[in-house]
């Protein structure tokens, strides 16, 4: 490899109020399924109100640091901290009350198809507010509805949906508990130039009117530049670069600067 890496966090001396700065932090993280090393040594730092965006070649484990984050798998080694809170060995239990804050917008919206819009929305609100009458959950639908731009839809299923209004479904479903943080998982792949240029509002829109900060996964580099604060880069088991988008856009780092301009060399098939 060619380069002089930049790491994506300092772990040296810090002060406190720069740690209550971090939404999540994940410290020298290892990962592995199998013989196959996900991770090793992995460190990042997600800032309160940003959009950072993590890139990187397919299999190099983007949507697998999702999953940390919301506890659907749990590191080999390591610490993970959300909020300052060390979540790294929580029960599964114990990861409910964070789940209401810290929201994951799967692929293709991964809704219920037995359920209706409404029914689909209301789920979390169903699961972490058992006790809210009927009456309050359905005004909270429409709010979220409202802010994707999908109001009067709740009696349709998603069969009755395009591509891009699932996307934008699974996004009120993933807003409906007020949550903090915002985890995107490719959410633009297999939409057309303009429901792509929807989501990136949306992801925009979240972050202005919401204040939550958001971490996407994505290939989609114009949709990285558009979003993101910083954009941090996956490559050989760990971060290589973590920077704004400007710098990632004209770094010296071969890696990242192939992955950016679409060029294949030094990247496995």
């Amino acid at each position: 490899m060619t380069g002089e890496y930049q790491t994506a966090n300092a772990l040296g001396e810090e002060s406190s109020s720069e740690r209550e700065e971090l939404a999540i932090r994940l410290m020298d993280v290892t990962k592995a399924f199998g013989p196959k090393v996900i991770y090793e040594n992995l460190t990042l730092d997600v800032r309160r109100g940003e959009t950072l965006t993590i890139m990187g070649g397919s299999g190099m484990g983007k949507s697998v640091a999702l999953k940390l984050m919301t506890g659907l798998l749990t590191c080999d080694s390591g610490i993970i901290e959300i909020f300052g809170e060390d979540v790294t060995d929580l029960s599964e239990e114990a990861w409910g009350p964070i789940r209401a804050q810290v929201s994951m917008l799967f692929q293709g919206g991964a809704l219920f198809d037995s359920l209706s819009v409404k029914d689909n929305i209301a789920y979390p609100l169903r699961v972490h507010h058992p006790d809210w009458p009927e009456e309050r959950i359905a005004t909270v639908v429409g709010e979220k509805l409202q802010v994707i731009g999908l109001q009067g839809i709740e009696d349709m299923h998603p069969a009755d949906l395009s591509g891009g209004m699932k996307k934008r479904v699974g996004l009120a479903r993933a807003i409906a508990t007020d949550p903090k943080v915002i985890l995107w998982d490719e959410p633009t792949t297999g939409l057309d130039p303009i429901n792509t240029s929807r989501i990136n509002h949306l992801i925009l829109r979240m972050q202005e009117v919401l204040n939550v900060t958001s971490v996407v996964v994505t290939h989609d580099m114009g949709t990285a530049f558009t979003v993101s604060d910083r954009i941090a880069f996956l490559y050989d088991r760990r971060i290589i670069l973590c920077d704004t988008a400007e710098n990632v856009r004209n770094t010296s780092i071969r890696e990242v600067r192939d992955f950016v301009e679409g060029r294949f060399e030094g990247f496995p098939e």
